[in-house]
């Protein structure tokens, strides 16, 4: 019994680049080989054709030397300073075979340049016909395996695949460029005009070295090869980098998991950092409220001690009045001689009584002042706690700022990631060539976690998207009313909106809506369906919970009968076949 045929005779033959035509690649490495074995094919072919075009220890300044006094020969008598293309000779050799024409050039020199142009024509194009083809295989070749499976733009975690991609199409298209040029200057001289300065940088200082600057044409057979070259270089160098891509990818692999926890430690201090804000503003409000309700209860102290400092103040301006008055009548009665007079001793009696009340008026004046001070600090101190409150509010809005990049941050680093691993993936598997080979996608189709019956979330998903089409401006009442756990203080609920209506200020209010129930969410650890709706029925919004029922409520399924069975009739068949 023969063995059973299997795939390793497949793995064990070594194949080539006519074999792809009819079989996949084995791998990448068998790829590389293939370029490079039909690479150097071209570059040993491009040197025997220099070795058949200019002879035994021949090069371009040889060429020159032979052939310039033969083309001057020609050019020179007919007028002309550069030989620029094939009309060019054609007219001369009119001039020389027309007896009416004084044009005397002899025929075996105008014969000895017809055949360096075709020399030059049919080594470049006849010669460097089957090169430039196989070049041209090579790289669709390379074009269809070596894949960078990324787009040449992208977010900065994606250097690497990005700038593969760049380099591949740069590359490519240098590739492509070069090989178009090969026969381009042949077409150029046959049809239209060619000089010096047509050639590239390279080509054009050879030349004007050479001494061919006045026959570009000799220039047409070394230009083609360094062409023919440089397409080579630039397949090695794609395949060069496609041979590195794997690896470079595993390096941002890497250095990206390290970025991406880096990222996950700045969103948790952040997140620490707002619950510490937070718990400060608590801690302020709670002062708050204590000096605000103390003022408040000392309110009619205050006008009692206001009111009791205006009348010792009034008092002792009497008093100061009275004193005054006193003196100068006492000044008065010594200047007239009355000292010893009864008048005069009352007088200073009654002196000697109002010097006594200034102290006593003093001191009730610095009680009142010290109780005074004691309401002046308790308001300072809370002008103090509403500045700090702004303040600490001011760092909250800069932390939620920061928090909000960060987390946006690492879901961008989270896309990346999984779009390199599965770059990755794609680049190393053994199928991906298969599937480019047989034209199938090389990634799967990605498919939902849960094929089954949708979660709460999706349910929750929906009520939400119904509701933010609805709600309109009562958005701001309804997320006031909507639960919270951990709970969230007034301020505190407040600022979220001011920050959501600032931040999408130029969006519409449905947007509004949706990122208010998506911040809902994301802070509320039970988030549910009936919360929502308990909230819209303390904002008496009864028509979005009526549209809310009629979307959750299921629709009856038609009644059905019994299965209909289909009669199958086989046709008969005739009597010879039992026979």
């Amino acid at each position: 019994m023969p063995a059973l045929a299997t795939g390793l005779p497949f793995y064990r033959k070594k194949q080539s680049l006519e074999s792809l035509s009819s079989e996949r690649p084995q791998n990448l490495q068998s790829v590389y080989a293939i370029v490079r074995e039909n690479v150097a094919h071209v570059l040993e072919h491009v040197t025997m054709l220099e070795h058949a075009f200019y002879g035994p220890g021949g090069s371009l300044d040889t060429e020159v030397r032979r052939w310039m006094p033969v083309v001057n020969q020609v050019v020179r008598p007919a007028k002309f300073s550069d030989l620029i293309n094939l009309a060019q000779l054609d007219a001369i050799s009119d001039r020389v075979q027309d007896p009416t024409d004084r044009l005397k050039i002899d025929h075996d020199t105008l014969a000895q340049v017809y055949d360096l142009v075709d020399k030059v024509r049919s080594a470049v194009k006849e010669g460097m016909a089957e090169d430039s083809a196989l070049l041209e295989r090579l790289r669709d070749f390379m074009h269809k395996y070596c894949q960078s499976f990324s787009h040449a733009e992208g977010e900065v975690y994606m250097e690497t695949a990005t700038n593969y991609e760049k380099q591949k199409r740069e590359l490519e298209n240098a590739v492509t460029v070069n090989l178009q040029n090969v026969p381009l200057m042949v077409d150029m001289f046959e049809k239209e005009a060619l000089k010096i300065h047509q050639f590239d940088f390279i080509m054009k200082e050879a030349g004007e070295k050479a001494g061919c600057a006045q026959v570009a044409l000799l220039l047409i057979f070394p230009a083609a090869c360094h062409h023919v070259r440089n397409a080579c270089k630039g397949l090695e160098m794609w395949m060069e980098a496609d041979a590195n891509y794997a690896h470079y990818l595993e390096l941002d692999v890497a250095e990206l998991g390290e970025r991406r926890a880096g990222l996950d430690r700045a969103v948790h201090q952040h997140a620490l950092a707002a619950g510490e804000h937070e718990h400060r503003i608590k801690a302020i409000l709670r002062d708050l409220g204590t000096f605000t309700a103390a003022l408040k209860k000392l309110a009619p102290k205050k006008k009692a001690l206001e009111a009791e400092e205006a009348g010792l103040r009034e008092e002792n301006h009497d008093v100061l009045v009275d004193l005054d008055i006193k003196e100068y009548r006492r000044q008065e009665m010594k200047m007239l001689g009355h000292d010893a007079s009864d008048k005069f001793t009352k007088l200073t009696q009654e002196i000697d009584t109002l010097s006594m009340r200034r102290p006593a008026i003093d001191r009730k004046l610095d009680e009142l002042q010290k109780k005074q001070n004691i309401v002046t600090d308790k308001q300072n101190r809370r002008t103090q706690l509403e500045a700090e409150l702004e303040k600490v509010r001011g760092e909250l809005r800069a932390v939620r700022k920061a928090a909000r990049k960060a987390e946006v941050e690492v879901k961008k680093a989270e896309a990346c990631l999984e779009r390199l691993r599965e770059i990755h993936r794609l680049k190393v598997a053994p199928d991906t060539l298969k599937k480019i080979y047989h034209g199938m996608p090389a990634s799967p189709r990605h498919m939902p976690l849960f094929a089954g019956k949708k979660s709460k979330k999706d349910k929750l998903d929906m009520v939400c998207q119904l509701v933010v089409q609805t709600i309109d401006t009562d958005w701001v009442r309804l997320y006031h009313t909507l639960p919270f756990h951990p709970p969230r203080g007034h301020h505190i609920i407040t600022d979220d909106i001011d920050d959501i209506s600032t931040r999408f200020m130029r969006h519409n209010m449905e947007e509004q809506a949706r990122q208010s129930l998506a911040k809902w969410r994301r802070l509320h650890t039970r988030a549910c369906v009936e919360d929502l709706r308990s909230a819209l029925q303390a904002v008496k919004r009864t028509d979005v919970l009526e549209r809310l029922d009629t979307a959750l409520t299921p629709r009856s399924r038609p009644a059905m009968g019994p299965k209909r069975h289909r009669t199958v009739h086989f046709p008969k068949l005739p009597a010879s076949r039992y026979r």
